[in-house]
């Protein structure tokens, strides 16, 4: 990047409104800018507002720290840094922007991991309900046919029965009321539960 480019992308990045690469110097808003870019929120207590040379410095020296923790040098003069150089400055922020790009490449990648992990789970969800309607699926099936076999085995037992009601009701025919009275009286009663046969 050259001065003016390094300045858009810097005021961007970390929504300031700097005129010169020199109004940087305070180190503070490349400070914060480095540690959202890293995640290193641990440092976020080391960063001073950056008014004095001490706390400027004190700033340069805890990115300088950063920097080597995400492996890479730090070959720049804080000095001349602090005395508001812009070719350091500049220099530095090459080397920051290179962090902050391959830090979202980072973590643009680990979202579609998350969201290829969320679309795997949410796969294995459908098919594990798909699974768990086709088990219920069997199981009404099943009940069904076991239904169906009671069904038909009341059916039997109905046709039976009524079969011999009615083989009750013509050997009664047979006899003299006298004799089978009582039966036919159950027979055509209509209070009886059963039903009067109809010839």
């Amino acid at each position: 990047m050259d001065i003016g480019t390094a300045l858009k992308w810097l005021n961007d990045e970390t929504g300031s409104n700097f005129k010169t690469l020199s109004e940087s110097r305070s180190g503070k808003e490349i400070a914060d800018l480095l540690i959202r870019s890293t995640n290193l929120n641990e440092h976020i207590s080391e960063i001073k507002i950056g008014q004095t040379q001490l706390d400027r410095t004190f700033n340069f020296q805890t990115i300088r720290k950063i920097m080597r923790e995400v492996g890479v040098s730090f070959p720049y003069d804080i000095r001349k840094i602090t005395e508001g150089d812009e070719n350091e400055i500049l220099q530095l922020l090459n080397a920051i922007r290179k962090i902050v790009d391959q830090q979202s490449g980072i973590q643009e990648e680990v979202l579609e991991y998350d969201i290829e992990e969320e679309d795997k789970d949410e796969f294995e969800n459908v098919e594990s309900l798909f699974d768990d309607v086709e088990k219920e699926l069997q199981n009404r099936i099943l009940q069904q046919n076991t239904m169906k076999q009671e069904i038909e085995l009341h059916a039997q037992e109905r046709d039976f029965y009524l079969s011999k009601l009615m083989q009750i009701e013509k050997l009664t025919k047979k006899y003299p009321i006298e004799e089978v009275g009582t039966v036919v009286a159950v027979l055509e009663n209509p209070n009886t539960d059963l039903a009067p046969i109809q010839k």
